[in-house]
């Protein structure tokens, strides 16, 4: 079960990260010359769906 949920937990991370890194991208063209871009919201939260689904595949590799 612990592992279900790791992979779905992993999905949602990688989803998130995919997502938002695209939501940066259209931002960032609009407003380059700010340096709030650089701190922005969806950099926030894409780099947090990184780090959900590069720690549901350490915990997959480590569980087992």
């Amino acid at each position: 079960m612990d592992k279900v949920i790791a992979i779905l937990f992993g999905v949602v991370g990688l989803v998130m990260a995919i997502y938002y890194a695209i939501e940066f991208q259209k931002g960032k063209k609009d407003s380059f010359n700010s340096i709030m871009w650089f701190v922005s919201f969806e950099l926030i939260n894409a780099i947090t769906g990184i780090g959900i689904f590069i720690g549901c595949i350490l915990y997959l590799i480590f569980e087992t």
